[in-house]
């Protein structure tokens, strides 16, 4: 039976109650909150707006309602004064919220005979229900790309909580010679050609003067366009609500697969001759000479570190990062990434690299098994 009615307590992290109410596809929802005005009011709101403004759920057919955070009862009690409808048709998202209201929330269903469903890690949910006075739980996997086609301008502003979106940077899409590329020849193609070339471009980035990375976050835009995401933004900036200039900017920003996905691209040239010229020049027993090479290979680890900060504000549980560098990542970076979760690629292997960070768990083809061979033979 189609959900008509759908219950659900919002919490600061907003992509669980997004990925669910799309998956269930309600015709009316209701939002609970506590008086938490950061935790869950705050929020309540934005998912109110934010599945106004992309359609989701058609206007008027959302409310909002306060209950206790701390009082079982009371909690029940407003549960009690929401209008359920027939048998079948209402289920309460017990994924919010602090464990009381979660655990009220669920007797209450209980008692009802109302289904409850539960969002967990790696999109899969728990659908509960009551047969013959047992508790029975059937597990589901959402399908993830269901939220592909959100963008993710509207995503950011759903979950950003003390900041704002300052400026949106650039959308970016493939025009009509980058559809009719051919997957097989895409990656030779395009490494002789401007990324340009296969775009189409609207809005605009903030700043006058080009970059030198411009060119590799046009390219890594291609790469994902190519790949399956339908849109990528280009060097959006970020502010705090009470300032007036942004306080950081994200190179590359696009939903994809249940995730909202940051990208860190950095087109400079390995260090590497730094540090030996360094070396070179003060001697490798020198300790100032091995203190600045030591200052060097840190900046690198502190460009990912605000790479996690920048992850945490803009997308909560759900941002993934991927850094994109020109030349290969030093052993510490490499082993701070893999610690940390952080997906990276290389200029030079980045289709290969950015095939295998959005489709983790696709079957090797016949070039992957020849590239791999290849490697082993060399």
């Amino acid at each position: 039976m189609k959900t008509q009615h759908l219950i659900t307590m919002a919490s600061k992290q907003v992509w669980p109650q997004i990925l669910l109410t799309m998956h269930l596809a309600p015709e009316r929802l209701t939002i609970l909150h506590s008086k938490d005005k950061q935790e869950s009011q705050t929020p309540a709101k934005r998912l109110k707006k934010f599945f106004n403004n992309t359609g989701i759920i058609r206007t008027g057919a959302i409310d909002i309602k306060e209950i206790p955070h701390d009082d079982f009862q009371g909690i029940q009690r407003v549960l009690d004064q929401l209008d359920v409808g027939s048998a079948g048709s209402c289920i309460i998202n017990l994924t919010g919220g602090n464990k009381l209201m979660s655990l009220a929330a669920m007797k209450w269903a209980e008692g009802k005979k109302i289904p409850a469903v539960y969002l967990e890690r790696g999109n899969k949910i728990i659908h509960l229900s009551q047969e013959n006075g047992q508790t029975e739980s059937v597990e589901q996997q959402i399908n993830a790309h269901l939220s592909d086609s959100v963008s993710p301008l509207d995503l950011v502003r759903c979950q950003l909580v003390d900041s704002e979106i300052f400026a949106e940077g650039e959308q970016i899409t493939l025009n009509k010679q980058g559809i009719a590329l051919s997957s097989d020849t895409f990656w030779d193609t395009v490494q002789s050609r401007v990324p340009l070339d296969f775009l189409s471009l609207t809005g605009k980035v903030r700043r006058n003067q080009a970059n030198e990375g411009d060119r590799l976050e046009y390219l890594t835009a291609l790469v994902l366009l190519k790949l399956g995401v339908k849109k990528v933004i280009r060097s959006i900036e970020i502010k705090e609500k009470e300032q007036k200039s942004p306080h950081a900017e994200i190179d590359i920003l696009f939903n994809y697969g249940g995730r909202l996905w940051i990208g860190d691209c950095k087109d400079r040239n390995s260090r590497d001759w730094m540090f030996k010229a360094i070396t070179q020049q003060f001697g490798s027993e020198s300790d100032i000479g091995n203190r600045i090479v030591g200052e060097l290979k840190i900046s690198g680890l502190k460009e990912m570190k605000d790479d996690l900060m920048s992850a945490n504000i803009t997308g909560g549980l759900q941002a993934q990062i991927i850094c994109i560098r020109k030349t290969p990542f030093t052993e510490p970076e490499q082993q701070y990434a893999n610690a940390n979760r952080i997906a990276v690629a290389t200029k030079k292997t980045l289709y290969d690299d950015m095939r295998r960070i959005l489709n983790p768990r696709r079957s090797a083809t016949t070039a992957d098994l020849e590239t791999l061979k290849a490697i082993f033979n060399s």
